[in-house]
């Protein structure tokens, strides 16, 4: 580390391999732009800044193909209720909102997103955060255009970003993130730390400095680490447990979706030849089937329908929309004067009823279904 007395000896600037086009002997090197300079996490339609306020934006919304596609690909599955979104690194598992402090969000979907981050702390380690409010660096001018952001803040969908591998607590130093600044010396200790596991833990991936003849700049020394599969992603002995323990986060996160049960079915002779059929519709899940309050406002909270089939309906819909069912991630249970008491418990299940012609031994069958939620079945003989 170069104290700001430190006008004597030999200094060194650090820069990655390669090559000048064009150089003069100027020392005020700068890093080449990438050729393309594209940014796919600053291209979806949803807070969306243009290239000179967030370079790799790109020219306008879904201007990539790649990110289009990726959007077509949701919009054309509406059975999608959660999305777990791949980036490398730092040990993190980011949730929505990005454009906007969280409690401006609906406080229930704020609720549910750390419930659901703290199994990623269980299984992963990782530290959850809000984006906007902890890990943005600039809440003012910060950056946007991010697919966690339009799934939830346009399809009403909880998403979370999950940043793989943290080798900052392999080498048993605080992570680090924009919106966690840090002052040069302890960014020097930090990477002093992780350098030293890497030695320890995956030497085929660092390398001693040694002196070489630059085709450009003449003798530099050529060593450290290989930031690729260091930093940004795991050695390679190491990939398959990061993969395990993302995977199990994410089966569990899948667990969390809003799952339709027929917990009731009953027929019940009330005349001749007249059967009151009754069936109780309910949602297992954590989430309700609405999935968020969000898709509540945007008015993407597709109702759940309940059917009767292979029946003369006298009385009631065929087709019953029953609205939503809540999970029970609404259900309120805390402390009161010591004791544990459920304070509200959330409406998880509604019935619904029909009048049919039919006669003893005929089969109905009756047929819940969402899509977000799925879909059950029951089949009762009168």
């Amino acid at each position: 580390f170069r104290e700001p007395s430190d006008t004597e000896g030999t200094f060194y600037d650090i820069y990655p391999e390669g090559v000048l086009e064009a150089y003069e002997g100027d020392e005020n090197l700068r890093q080449k732009k990438a050729d393309w300079g594209l940014d796919f996490n600053r291209n979806f339609p949803l807070g969306w800044f243009p290239d000179s306020r967030q370079p790799g934006a790109g020219a306008y919304p879904l201007s990539n193909p790649e990110n289009k596609a990726v959007v077509d690909f949701v919009l054309a599955h509406p059975n999608i209720g959660g999305a777990a979104i791949g980036h490398t690194s730092g040990g993190l598992l980011l949730y929505p909102p990005g454009t906007k402090p969280s409690k401006d969000a609906p406080g229930s979907d704020i609720a549910s997103f750390k419930a659901i981050a703290e199994m990623g702390v269980q299984e992963l380690g990782y530290q959850p955060l809000n984006i906007f409010d902890s890990f943005m660096s600039d809440q003012t001018h910060y950056d946007s255009g991010a697919l966690d952001d339009w799934f939830y803040q346009s399809q009403g969908i909880p998403a979370y970003t999950m940043e793989f591998w943290d080798v900052a607590s392999k080498a048993g130093v605080p992570r680090v993130w924009a919106g966690k600044p840090e002052e040069p010396q302890k960014a020097l200790e930090r990477f002093n730390a992780v350098m030293d596991w890497v030695k320890t833990n995956a030497p085929e991936y660092y390398m001693d400095w040694k002196e070489y003849d630059h085709p450009v700049f003449g003798r530099v020394e050529l060593g450290g680490l290989n930031f690729k599969y260091t930093i940004q992603n795991p050695p390679q002995k190491y990939l398959a447990a990061e993969c395990e323990h993302d995977t199990k986060f994410n089966l569990r996160f899948a667990k969390a979706m809003p799952h339709l049960t027929l917990d009731s079915v009953q027929s019940e002779t009330i005349g001749d030849g007249l059967f009151r059929v009754m069936a109780e519709v309910g949602n297992l899940g954590f989430l309700p089937t609405n999935l968020t309050d969000e898709a509540v406002s945007l008015k993407m909270d597709h109702p759940v329908s309940v059917s009767i089939e292979k029946a003369e309906v006298i009385e009631g819909k065929k087709v019953n929309e029953i609205g939503s069912l809540s999970g029970f991630s609404r259900t309120e249970t805390g402390s009161f004067y010591g004791n544990l008491t459920t304070f509200a418990n959330a409406k998880a299940k509604k019935k619904v009823s029909w009048i049919i012609n039919g006669k003893t031994g005929d089969s109905v069958v009756i047929k819940a279904a969402q899509e977000k939620s799925g879909h059950a079945e029951k089949t009762i003989v009168l």
